[in-house]
């Protein structure tokens, strides 16, 4: 599950901090939800403490059931006692008016949290990239940050409006794209990731045109119909069947009273993939490239717009 945040400002950067394993346990735990609240100096942020008694297996289940708060407790201190203690870090957003908590982190005492590569990331963004607002994702171990300039916002539909603006997933890795995201809701449309090593990825306010020309394609294809299902199965051929099966039959009742368009087709399957940082989020939000791919390459029977082939 994707945690989104939104942020109506430019980002500093983010910085970590390490969490006492006492304020963890003891804030006031609850019977209704293993997540209680860890107060920090500028935020307060949610934890669940599964995390944290993992080793406990079973055990811990029965006694949270039985409210043996303090039995847990002892439990954890006496295998911490052998074992080692875990290190517990927050990562907070720095903004020009605000911290906003992103994440956090167990790890063990023989690993580290290094937010180096990120927080050199948004400062070349910063000093390249013309943005006025992001929109945060991660799921813990991977990041999506969409630096977005709302100057740029364009109206593709009807009181449905996007902001053009940069897309970057961090993940050990960053991958960049141009892009664009809707304000009714998360999702939006990208170029094809392009994935780079280390600290050597390229950022430039061309970027911006890029995804301004994305917007202005996304708005044509509002009301352009799908003649077909056929047409949807050729263009995006490449897609998983158990991802795209969800969506035939509301489509082919759609096309058969005209209706459909690639918009919705666009809107349907991004809107899918907002729960998730995993590759198949990037190939459907990258999907622009294989519907133009279609249209310009593929030759159409006019009357069953099959594909043909072409001397």
């Amino acid at each position: 599950m994707v945690n989104w945040l939104k942020v109506e400002e430019k980002l500093n950067g983010v910085k970590v901090e390490e969490i006492p394993l006492e304020k963890i346990l003891d804030v006031p735990w609850s019977q209704q939800s293993t997540n209680v609240l860890v107060p920090l100096e500028d935020v307060a942020f949610e934890f669940d403490l599964k995390r944290l008694a993992s080793p406990l297996g079973a055990y811990f289940k029965v006694l949270y059931g039985e409210k043996d708060y303090s039995g847990i407790k002892d439990a954890l201190t006496r295998y911490w006692k052998y074992k080692g203690k875990p290190k517990v870090f927050a990562e907070i957003v720095d903004t020009e008016k605000e911290a906003v908590y992103l994440r956090s982190k167990v790890t063990t005492v023989h690993e580290s949290t290094d937010l180096v590569d990120l927080n050199k990331l948004i400062t070349d963004i910063n000093s390249t990239f013309p943005y006025t607002r992001a929109v945060i994702g991660t799921d813990g171990a991977n990041l999506e940050v969409q630096f977005l300039n709302a100057n740029e916002r364009k109206e593709v539909k009807a009181n449905d409006f996007v902001d053009c603006g940069l897309f970057v997933h961090v993940n050990g890795k960053v991958s960049v794209a141009p892009g664009v995201n809707r304000l009714v809701c998360t999702n939006g449309l990208t170029e094809k990731m392009n994935l780079w090593e280390g600290q050597d990825y390229k950022v430039n306010s061309e970027f911006l045109q890029r995804s301004i020309n994305l917007a202005t394609w996304l708005t044509e294809k509002a009301s352009h119909k799908v003649k077909m299902a056929r047409e949807i199965s050729v263009a995006l051929k490449d897609y998983p069947k158990s991802y795209m099966n969800r969506f035939w039959k509301s489509w082919s009742e759609r096309i058969d009273l005209k209706e459909l368009t690639w918009f919705d087709v666009i809107n349907d399957l991004t809107f899918a993939v907002n729960r998730t940082l995993a590759p198949i989020r990037y190939q459907a939000l990258a999907m622009a490239q294989d519907i133009k791919s279609y249209e310009t390459d593929v030759c159409r029977c006019p009357t069953c717009s099959a594909s043909v082939e072409v001397e």
